[in-house]
């Protein structure tokens, strides 16, 4: 008698739960994570609101003390709620309330063809070269280049007599010169 009067005092005085009390469960199955009083989904929708440049999942999970393989589901909820979204592109959250950023995005670099590109190597060097020289060159402005390439062009080159052999290499092979003595070639249309 005197445990059922101890408990129902216990209760009365509005005492604490007892240990062995499983945790809180959000609405996902995550464990609702109290620490200063507010939930893991609280905290993020405040960093989140508090970073309107945008925010990646990683720095979330960093700035709210969540493991990175929990806070998603954080972020989802929030989400779902309509308070952040999410730019698939530059994989970042941001305030339903702010204007999504635009990738940031390098300018492709103008491509060119390996005839223009055999021409700016003749304006540079503005001499007679070998196929070697050329593919050199040319490799300096496109590392990727492919040697059989820039002697098919050279080979195309030759034949629309755009180019002619002057000389001799000093390792064998020609040395070829634009017809028109260097840069590009220019056409006049009538």
């Amino acid at each position: 008698m005197i445990a059922k009067i101890d408990l129902a005092e216990a209760e009365e005085a509005g005492a604490s739960k007892p240990a062995n009390e499983p945790p809180k469960v959000e609405s996902n199955g995550a464990a609702k994570v109290e620490t200063d009083g507010r939930s893991f989904v609280e905290k993020a929708e405040e960093y989140i609101r508090a970073h309107p440049e945008g925010v990646r999942t990683r720095d979330v999970a960093k700035a709210i003390g969540q493991d990175v393989s929990n806070v998603d589901g954080t972020l989802r909820i929030l989400l779902k709620r309509g308070d952040i979204v999410r730019d698939q592109q530059n994989r970042k959250w941001y305030p339903a309330s702010a204007p999504l950023q635009k990738a940031e995005t390098k300018p492709e670099p103008e491509k060119m063809t390996i005839r223009e590109l055999i021409y700016a190597v003749f304006a540079v060097e503005k001499a007679p070269l070998g196929a070697a020289a050329l593919y050199k060159g040319i490799q300096k402005m496109k590392p990727d280049i492919n040697r059989s390439s820039v002697d098919g062009e050279i080979n195309r080159m030759k034949k629309d007599k755009l180019l002619v052999a002057v000389g001799t290499a000093p390792h064998g092979g020609s040395l070829y010169n634009l017809t028109n003595g260097g840069g590009h070639a220019v056409s006049t249309a009538n």
